[in-house]
């Protein structure tokens, strides 16, 4: 592979003096692209099905190359980890759960897992982008903190600027919040 020809992005996250901040778009920026809503359109599958699909990944991955950005975004959700952990989400056409958290027994039923097993396309879909790109610019994943990922669990969808039941839960079931919580950090890192 390429040494990484455009390194503005890795300059300004060091703290480095950089002649402009580097550029780069989340996959909710995609949503305004002209490209990315006609492969949406062409493709017909839920979110939840490109994500999965390492060749659809890496292209709406690289969609951003064309425009002059600094990095690319890995395409993905941060809600990915929680389906093979025991609560499954889907988008339709915004994250939902029908088995959010409730209680600790609900909690029980989060698992940590081998994500080289139940996510092979996370891997796959890093490889084809950074072959693609060859080292022209750098590749950023990005992942849920745990208590966001414990939020919408319990919340069983996207929340905007109330979480009242995970609010009332965090306070109320102090310890399945922290066996929530504990399981997410190994997966994040794998």
């Amino acid at each position: 592979m390429s040494p990484q020809r455009n390194d503005l992005f890795e300059r300004a996250a060091r703290g480095k003096k950089t002649p402009r901040p580097p550029i780069w778009l989340m996959r909710q920026a995609g949503r305004t692209d002209p490209q990315y809503n006609a492969l949406r359109e062409r493709d017909g599958r839920p979110l939840e099905a490109l994500f999965s699909d390492s060749d659809a990944a890496a292209e709406v991955s690289l969609l951003p190359k064309r425009l002059g950005v600094d990095a690319i975004i890995y395409f993905q959700d941060i809600l990915t980890p929680l389906t093979p952990a025991g609560c499954p989400f889907i988008f339709r056409p915004g994250p939902i759960t029908g088995a959010p958290i409730r209680d600790a027994s609900d909690v029980d039923k989060i698992h940590v897992f081998d994500v080289e097993e139940e996510l092979p396309f996370i891997g796959e879909t890093f490889k084809k982008v950074r072959k693609s790109l060859d080292g022209e610019l750098p590749v950023l994943g990005f992942a849920g903190a745990p208590v966001t990922l414990a939020v919408f669990m319990i919340e069983g969808k996207s929340f905007g600027d109330s979480a009242e039941n995970a609010l009332s839960f965090f306070k109320n079931q102090p310890e399945a919040t922290r066996k929530l919580n504990v399981v997410w950090p190994d997966i994040t890192i794998d």
